[in-house]
């Protein structure tokens, strides 16, 4: 009797391991991408909240440029390390403010500021770590204002001759600056 050998064979033990290797580098590739791009999307979102907030500040003094104009208090700013603004006592939850006077506009201006810095709306998440917001209204009408935060790398070789821009917040590596230059109507 001949034993027939079958010309259909099976994986041999070496092509299953070379094939299992070659799969985990590809799953640990993908898992390490999926972590680069969680990182970058959470910069990307503290990036765009600062953009948001620094714009909601340009607004806020173009609105009540009299009153800024009028209380021009140099160079302010909000947030960490700085006295928490405390709400106007003419200005009501609801927004509605009566018999304010234009420092109150300026320092309700400020308050709402702070708080969208540390996002303590209601609902609200994901606000910046450890912001600062610094505003300048000179008297030709130039403003800036700048949003600093602090970021979870390091960062370093570009600098700024704008000193609102250079002192806003504490100086890090880690630092972070958003900052928009425009003149106001006087």
């Amino acid at each position: 009797m001949q034993l027939r050998y079958s010309k259909i064979r099976g994986f041999t033990l070496i092509e299953v391991i070379i094939t299992s290797f070659i799969l985990a580098v590809g799953l640990l590739a993908v898992v390490a991408m999926q972590a680069v791009a969680k990182r970058s999307s959470f910069e990307t979102h503290q990036r765009t909240v600062a953009m948001i907030l620094a714009e909601d500040m340009v607004e806020r003094v173009r609105l009540n440029h009299i009153a800024w104009q009028a209380n021009n208090p140099a160079t302010v700013t909000v947030g960490d390390g700085q006295t928490a603004r405390a709400k106007p006592a003419c200005a009501e939850d609801s927004g509605l403010m009566t018999a304010c006077s234009l420092a109150d506009v300026v320092n309700y201006d400020l308050y709402h500021w702070e708080y969208g810095l540390y996002a303590k709306a209601a609902g609200a998440k994901g606000g910046l770590v450890k912001p600062n917001g610094c505003v300048l209204l000179s008297a030709n009408g130039d403003l800036t204002v700048v949003v600093t935060w602090l970021s979870r790398q390091s960062f370093s070789g570009i600098t700024s001759s704008n000193t609102v821009t250079a002192n806003c917040g504490a100086q890090s590596d880690k630092r972070r600056k958003m900052a928009l230059t425009t003149r106001v109507a006087s």
